[in-house]
């Protein structure tokens, strides 16, 4: 799943959830960002997190240890699944950060 943000951010936080009842759900997620779509040899994935899930039907959320690059992409693979249903959706997902305008106001002050 590759998904474009409005700005490009240095992300701090990402928040994944499913809320289908009748269905698997994510186990291990790896994150990667990019500030360019499609990649090029210049300009990789570059590697986020790996992300350990818990076996909820609620929010769960993932504190980024160090921002890696300042990303308008993000990438995330399905490494596997806790259930062995059919389907494994992901329902809602959030991007946390830091834009570049609040982080040059934040180095002004």
């Amino acid at each position: 799943v590759v998904i474009e943000l409005c700005n490009e951010i240095l992300i701090d936080t990402l928040v994944l959830s499913n809320y289908e009842l009748f269905s698997s759900t994510f186990r291990t997620v790896r994150a990667f960002v990019n500030s360019v779509y499609p990649e090029t040899p210049e300009k990789p994935w570059r590697a986020l997190a790996t992300l350990a899930a818990a076996n909820v039907r609620s929010p769960q959320v993932f504190v980024v240890d160090r921002a890696v690059t300042w990303a308008r992409y993000v990438r995330l693979e399905f490494v596997d699944q806790y259930g062995s249903q059919y389907f494994c959706p992901l329902s809602n997902i959030r991007v946390y950060g830091t834009t570049m305008l609040e982080e040059y106001k934040r180095d002004a002050d």
